[in-house]
């Protein structure tokens, strides 16, 4: 009998919004995000006429808000703000999630989201850090951010990639995929189970 493996995607699925915004507002305040924004808006634009992808966007406006701080503070903001993703936080999603922890399921969470405030979030649901895979930036010798990604943004087919990377072979598991966007299009694609997230 093959193991049960459940896939969760976060944004949209384990919360009703997107989490990088909301922790860029909290981080780093409403006036420092909007200029970002603003430094951005050509390659934003680019994205948004598909000329360039999502990943390479959204690394813009990560190192337009974070290049240069280090990465202790990334983590105590992110460890901030995990206690506020209780009020994002889908309730039917999160009760699916701590049903299969209870029922011994092997559970990740994959996301193109960052893993700073993501695992602080996981780890008080019995999901141990091992198990969320996530986009990771860049650090240098320092500890400072250099606001690029040290992966690849983790969105569709890079999601099933980085969870065959962790898992091993795919084909040993009974795979559940909980999603909500095209961004979980190739996560379905290798799930016996399907269950997309409805907004």
């Amino acid at each position: 009998m093959r193991e049960n493996l459940v896939v969760f995607d976060f944004d949209g699925t384990l919360t009703t919004s997107d989490s990088f915004v909301r922790f860029a507002l909290r981080s780093v305040g409403k006036s420092r995000f909007a200029g970002a924004v603003f430094r951005c808006a050509p390659y934003l634009a680019a994205w948004k006429c598909r000329l360039i992808s999502g990943g390479r966007a959204k690394e813009r406006l990560f190192a337009a808000l974070y290049a240069g701080h280090s990465r202790e503070w990334l983590l105590e903001n992110g460890r901030d703000f995990a206690r506020d993703i209780a009020r994002l936080e889908r309730p039917e999603t999160v009760k699916a999630l701590e049903r299969h922890i209870a029922d011994g399921d092997n559970v990740y969470i994959v996301s193109a989201s960052l893993s700073e405030w993501i695992v602080p979030w996981a780890n008080t649901r019995s999901v141990p850090a091992d198990h969320v895979i996530a986009t990771i930036c860049e650090i240098n010798g320092r500890g400072i951010l250099t606001g690029r990604f040290a992966s690849k943004n983790c969105y569709g087919a890079e999601k099933v990639r980085r969870l065959r990377q962790v898992t091993g072979d795919l084909s040993k598991y009974h795979i559940t995929v909980y999603g909500d966007s095209k961004g979980d299009r190739e996560l379905f694609a290798i799930a016996q189970n399907a269950i997309q997230i409805k907004s």
